[in-house]
């Protein structure tokens, strides 16, 4: 490895935010090889998606550094950006996942240490853009309701006030019907269909 030995991780954090590039490059040169032979082993994959996932890691341990999210970190660098390559592998592809054996990697990732990564490291980012698209589809009072009750968690008695339903009863009726609803159209949206019309 070219220079990385000399880099504990505060040197490392420190000289990518005084603009020393060549800090990242000794990283992404001197754990490459290191990487990929790891990769091989866990998962079936090909050199080309072990390539991108390296080069992935890399980019988004940089870019995390210099917009501060990650200001410290709580394990080794190798392991930390081998654990960021790990979860881009198995967002490619999960089906690719095939593990021999548990080492530092698996025990960083159960533990959360700073992996809050990117984007493709949220795991409920697609179930949550459903949500939003399919509450786009609810008519407005159906959407407010279910806003209000599970969103800004108001009581039955608040809701009851503020769209002046007759009931308690009648109240918890109007929101189960929206509920179904939603449930619906994210079947429909799941389904692949997406036609479902506002209540």
């Amino acid at each position: 490895m070219k220079n990385t030995g000399l880099f504990n991780a505060d040197q490392i954090l420190i000289a990518v935010r005084e603009g020393q590039r060549d800090a990242i490059e000794n990283l992404y040169d001197g754990f490459r090889e290191d990487f990929l032979s790891w990769a091989g082993r866990r998962f079936s994959g090909n050199q080309e998606d072990f390539e991108d996932a390296w080069q992935d890691a890399v980019i988004v341990f940089y870019e995390n550094i210099i917009a501060g999210k990650v200001k410290a970190l709580h394990c080794e660098v190798r392991t930390y950006l081998f654990a960021v390559g790990y979860k881009r592998l198995l967002k490619n592809n999960r089906k690719m996942k095939r593990i021999f054996w548990r080492d530092d990697i698996d025990d960083t990732l159960q533990k959360g240490h700073d992996l809050i990564i990117s984007e493709w490291d949220d795991p409920w980012a697609e179930e949550r853009e459903l949500l939003l698209n399919a509450m786009n589809q609810l008519s407005p009072q159906c959407h407010s309701l279910l806003v209000g009750r599970y969103f800004d968690e108001k009581k039955l008695e608040e809701i009851q006030q503020e769209f002046h339903f007759n009931t308690p009863n009648s109240t918890s009726a109007s929101l189960s019907r929206c509920l179904n609803k939603l449930k619906e159209i994210i079947a429909g949206m799941k389904a692949g269909s997406g036609k479902e019309t506002p209540s």
